[in-house]
């Protein structure tokens, strides 16, 4: 069991983390919780009692020698740079650097993670006890934004000879939930627009309180305004204010707060007043200005003829008189770039007016 677990490699006085779980109630999601272990166990080759890992790592070890390749880095170093030193073209001391660039970090990562095979395999999993500890209170975290306020997180360390095993027990009564949600929102316009997409909000009265939602619903309110012609929003404008009044009754009360810019004072929704479309925008012609065409009125620029606007103009989804858009740019932008008739598609807006 030493040799095949690697246990020969511990120190004096050090002990190996064979196993650790996790006791919780059904509706919990241990496989989030794993995810919050501060130290992990050796994997095992097909869940027997080998860690083949270890044994390469170690076996990497042995061979293992740090100042050969400080040498080695410190030589290809020197070499490079005496060669961009002679070098006179821009091109070539360009190509030069990139190269050692690419060697230095190659013997960088030998000096800091070691040769190819421990960087393949792992150590052996040493016994922290006080990982345990930052373990548990990630766990309790986590179920606190969950919506389980008021959760236990006991671990129990079994030991058995240069053996470790570590079992965490949860225990988590009901569930807190959203009570009732209120917005404090000054602007009249923005009021109505959050209020018309409301069913689509991730915040509901009678939905489990998880902290997760208010990011997700953050983010939601954001492209939702900007989707309205609401260009310079910003969700840091966003705020949510948590009611713990109702705790006894495991209820909370939530109040969505959208503050107004305080430069401007307001939010300014914001119409698209022109679109030009400029084909050929990496293009230069010596003594000649683009043509300009409208279609559909959209003015398009170009040095020459050679796409079919009508074509072009079912891809476009932005037009004069429309409220500015987030998703109609970017689905503008993903269906001229599947034409695969451009280099690259850039979408510029220009609020420095009024528009």
């Amino acid at each position: 069991m030493s040799g095949c677990l690697g246990t020969k490699h511990l120190k004096e006085n050090q002990k190996h983390l064979f196993q650790q779980g996790i006791k919780a109630p059904k509706n919990i999601n241990e496989e989030a919780l794993r995810a919050l272990y501060a130290q992990n166990t050796n994997r095992r080759f097909l869940f027997l009692p080998v860690y083949h890992l270890v044994a390469i790592y170690y076996a990497g070890a042995k061979r293992y020698d740090q100042e050969k390749f400080i040498r080695k880095k410190d030589a290809v170093e020197a070499k490079f740079d005496a060669r961009i030193a002679k070098a006179s073209a821009q091109r070539k001391i360009n190509n030069l650097q990139f190269r050692k660039q690419k060697k230095l970090d190659k013997y960088n990562s030998r000096i800091e993670k070691g040769n190819l095979f421990m960087q393949w395999g792992e150590p052996i999993t040493v016994f922290d006890s006080a990982l345990v500890g930052i373990t548990a209170g990630r766990f309790e975290n986590y179920l606190f934004s969950e919506g389980y306020f008021q959760n236990t997180v006991t671990p129990k360390i079994d030991s058995l000879g240069k053996f470790v095993r570590v079992s965490y027990e949860i225990e988590v009564g009901q569930p807190y939930m959203i009570d009732s949600v209120f917005y404090r929102i000054a602007d009249s316009t923005v009021y109505a627009l959050i209020r018309q997409g409301e069913r689509n909000s991730l915040i509901r009265k009678g939905e489990r309180y998880r902290e997760e939602n208010f990011t997700l619903e953050r983010e939601r309110i954001d492209l939702y305004l900007k989707d309205n012609g609401y260009y310079d929003f910003s969700r840091q404008y966003i705020d949510f204010d948590i009611d713990t009044t109702l705790l006894d009754d495991r209820k909370v009360a939530v109040m969505i707060t959208v503050r107004d810019p305080a430069k401007r004072g307001y939010h300014k929704q914001f119409a698209i007043d022109s679109v030009r479309f400029i084909t050929d925008a990496g293009a230069t012609m010596q003594g000649k200005e683009r043509q300009t065409r409208t279609y559909r009125d959209v003015q398009y620029l170009y040095y020459r003829d050679q796409y079919n606007l009508k074509i072009l103009s079912q891809r476009l989804f932005l037009a004069p008189g429309n409220l500015y858009s987030r998703t109609n740019t970017f689905d503008t932008q993903r269906q001229l770039a599947n034409l695969d008739a451009f280099k690259f598609v850039n979408i510029n807006y220009d609020s420095s007016g009024s528009k």
